[in-house]
């Protein structure tokens, strides 16, 4: 069994599963906007599957900013919180919980570490 913990880096995030996407919003995009600088994105996101006979889910975090470097910082800080409510943490807390398997050995069900 594993404990949930956060995804420190990118490249965690991304052996873990999520796909990094990174684009920018042009700059001036709109007459009324021409001095609006461009903006990073960037979009941490992994498919997650369902109990059986259930769609899943898509866990995802967006970051923006003028940096790339800020966006992608962003985007984890964005995904960290909706994993830890997702395997039975606090969206505002580090996740004392234990992943284990349902009885059907399908999926993963979160479970509560007292100790």
């Amino acid at each position: 069994m594993a404990t949930v913990t956060d995804l420190a880096t990118i490249a965690a995030a991304t052996a873990a599963g999520y796909q990094l996407i990174t684009y920018s919003t042009p700059g001036g995009a709109s007459p009324s906007l021409t001095s609006t600088p461009s903006v990073q994105v960037a979009v941490l996101e992994k498919r997650v599957t369902g109990a059986s006979g259930t769609t899943g889910a898509i866990l995802r975090g967006v970051g923006e900013n003028a940096s790339l470097t800020t966006a992608k910082a962003n985007a984890l800080s964005a995904l960290n919180p909706q994993r830890r409510h997702r395997y039975a943490g606090s969206p505002g807390a580090a996740s004392g919980a234990t992943v284990v398997n349902f009885s059907d050995g399908l999926n993963t069900a979160p479970a509560v570490d007292t100790t």
